[in-house]
């Protein structure tokens, strides 16, 4: 009897966006269709192929139906080619959660490395929402767009079905010394004698899985994350004064920010919201908190994106304060605890306090053969400038509104500065299971012509591009490069980073803690 492939296409929830890459949706289905019927595979769609699942009626409706006729080995294949949000694969999931962890049901995710709509960040967040409901997945990713790449991708697709698939790593030995051992040490008591609260703001905003607030992993730190709801947020933002608002105007236009009004439709009330998340959020950390995330990005009527607002945050020239704070976008908690531990170490090596970046880990570039980090118009100014506190190279512009950020708001548009020796990491994990993936990289000089020919669509967010440390891994057809691997082995779909090399701190930190630890490259 032929086992049937259950087809579905995660959508954004908003038609915009699934619009925005309908497109190379279209050209890679009849791809992966082929490459499921080499397998033996018939595939089933449980919705039109020429839309996205983009509500959760419909995600129910389809599911029941198509699914209740599947049988023992056949498999769910979410193909990815665009942004999703993890709930609309989620309520498929769990029509079939305790038949896929019995081991009856496969789930196989399917996504592309292109630049205009890399579905690999869709599949991150599908992935983030299968581990919180402990299922089991395979995640096969097609990084070269030409037909070899399918190729590859059908092989592995044999690969899976046979239970023989397994990603290749890039690994590194990195030695942990005494010194690296106290630096941690006293970052993480730094933290703990802290006893400071760290707000998540507005999480009722997004149904995102990253505001899930992660007690466990924070109270290794001896932190407690707290809720703040939508109307307080409001309410705060409301009662800052409009001479504050005026004054950190003026400043940021003294230290050369521009604002490009006529791009996109951006406005001075736009900015004025922005400005005043700001200095709420300044408040409460000045009240105590001792880092912060937050979620709201587009679904409020009448309130912008909140980019800027992060990144003067996580800035260290900025008005009314000369340090940088940790505020996360998308109040992603362990992004948040990420960032704390990292700059605290830094603060305990350095003895300043040094901002972190905060990225999605968009792409793996086979041409050049750099990995693409690309923040959402939140990262610090401190890495677009090689003169502190120097921004006449950075543009505050409109974010997306026509796809994504339906308010619109302000967005930082600068490329990263090169460095060597960086460091890329992340805490990643569910309930008590948590795990550091670290890696060395190099933050490689990106030209404004260069990401134009490569990125063009990429016109509105601050970017950078990176080598990861390491030798090739594999051999034959599946030889990778150390970039390529880290890449596709990278769980969440952020990552944040540092200027300093604080690898074997961040090894020893997570040795203290009691977590373990993936090095994907010295």
């Amino acid at each position: 009897m032929e086992r049937k492939a259950f087809l579905i296409t995660p959508g954004d929830g908003r038609p915009t966006a699934n619009a925005f890459w309908m497109e190379d949706h279209q050209k890679i289905m009849p791809r992966v269709e082929a490459a499921l019927r080499k397998e033996g595979r018939e595939p089933v769609w449980l919705h039109d192929q020429k839309v996205a699942i983009d509500s959760w009626a419909m995600s129910r409706q389809v599911g029941l139906e198509l699914l209740a006729q599947s049988k023992p080995n056949d498999c769910l294949v979410c193909v990815l080619t665009g942004w999703a949000w993890p709930e609309h694969s989620g309520v498929i999931f769990a029509m079939i959660q305790e038949r896929v962890q019995k081991g009856e049901l496969q789930i196989i995710l399917i996504c592309n490395m292109k630049e205009k709509a890399p579905g690999y960040v869709g599949a991150r967040a599908a992935v983030l929402k299968l581990e919180i409901m402990k299922m089991p997945y395979t995640c096969l990713a097609v990084i070269d767009p030409s037909d070899s790449g399918w190729n590859k991708l059908s092989r592995q697709l044999g690969q899976t079905f046979l239970g023989q698939y397994k990603q290749l790593e890039p690994r590194g030995e990195v030695e942990v010394k005494d010194e690296h051992r106290r630096t941690a040490s006293d970052a993480i008591k730094l933290l703990r004698e802290s006893g400071s609260p760290v707000p998540l703001l507005s999480v009722n905003s997004m149904t995102m899985a990253q505001g899930w607030p992660h007690y466990y992993l924070f109270s290794k730190l001896g932190l407690t994350p707290i809720y703040i709801g939508s109307n307080e947020f409001f309410r705060g933002i409301n009662g800052i004064a409009a001479k504050r608002v005026n004054a950190a105007y003026r400043k940021l236009k003294e230290r050369g920010l521009k604002f490009e009004y006529r791009l996109n439709g951006l406005s001075r009330h736009e900015i004025d919201l922005a400005l005043r998340m700001y200095l709420y959020k300044l408040d409460l950390f000045k009240s105590g908190a001792a880092g912060m995330g937050t979620q709201g990005q587009m679904e409020h009527i009448g309130i912008v994106a909140t980019d800027l607002a992060d990144s003067l945050m996580m800035s260290t020239i900025s008005p009314e304060k000369n340090r940088p704070v940790i505020d996360v976008t998308e109040a992603d908690c362990e992004a948040l605890f990420t960032s704390m531990l990292m700059q605290a170490i830094l603060y305990v090596k350095i003895g300043m306090w040094k901002p972190v970046g905060f990225h999605d880990i968009r792409h793996y570039n086979a041409e050049n053969d750099t990995l693409v980090l690309l923040n959402s118009g939140a990262l610090s100014l401190d890495f677009m400038t090689d003169k502190p506190g120097d921004y006449s190279d950075i543009s505050v512009v409109s974010q997306n509104r026509e796809v994504y950020f339906l308010n619109g708001g302000g967005a930082i548009l600068g490329n990263m500065q090169p460095v060597n020796n960086t460091t890329l990491a992340r805490f990643h994990g569910t309930g008590s299971t948590y795990q550091l993936t670290v890696a060395g990289m190099d933050i490689l000089p990106l030209s404004w012509e260069e990401r134009n020919r490569h990125y063009g669509l990429l016109d509105r967010w601050p970017m950078g591009i990176v080598k990861i440390h390491g030798e090739n891994v594999g051999a034959g057809d599946d030889q990778m490069t150390a970039t390529e691997a880290a890449t596709l082995a990278w769980t969440p779909n952020h990552g944040q980073h540092t200027n300093e090399y604080i690898v074997p701190e961040m090894l020893a930190a997570a040795e203290l803690l009691g977590l373990p630890a993936r090095i994907l490259s010295a």
